[in-house]
């Protein structure tokens, strides 16, 4: 990457939420949440972000519908946008990466459900 250095995606020791992360995600997403179920939607968003070297959060990115796993899941805009604003809320909230003693970028992969 040309703005900071190497992106991991393995390493001796992942980074670490400083939190309780389904608690987080529970409490961040609850109007979503809500709504899918009464709605009875049940659907997966996968996001992307690179968890730097000082534990701050960038370059997050959502990514289309079914081009991570093959199960299918309907398309809801509003809920992959929502998925997005939530991890983007996780800026400051990490122990960062270490590989071989050392703090390393690290791209993580976030798997938030709604209406489950």
């Amino acid at each position: 990457d040309a703005e900071g250095g190497l992106i991991y995606r393995q390493a001796d020791i992942a980074p670490q939420f400083r939190m309780n992360w389904r608690r987080f995600v529970k409490e961040n997403t609850q109007f979503f949440q809500e709504k899918a179920k009464k709605a009875q939607i049940y659907c997966v968003v996968w996001v992307t972000a690179v968890i730097e070297k000082d534990g701050t959060i960038s370059k997050v990115k959502v990514l289309s519908p079914n081009n991570y796993d093959d199960h299918i899941f309907p398309d809801y805009p509003e809920y992959r946008a929502e998925a997005g604003r939530v991890v983007g809320l996780m800026r400051e909230a990490w122990t960062p990466a270490q590989h071989h003693g050392a703090p390393v970028r690290y791209e993580y992969l976030f798997q938030i459900e709604f209406g489950q």
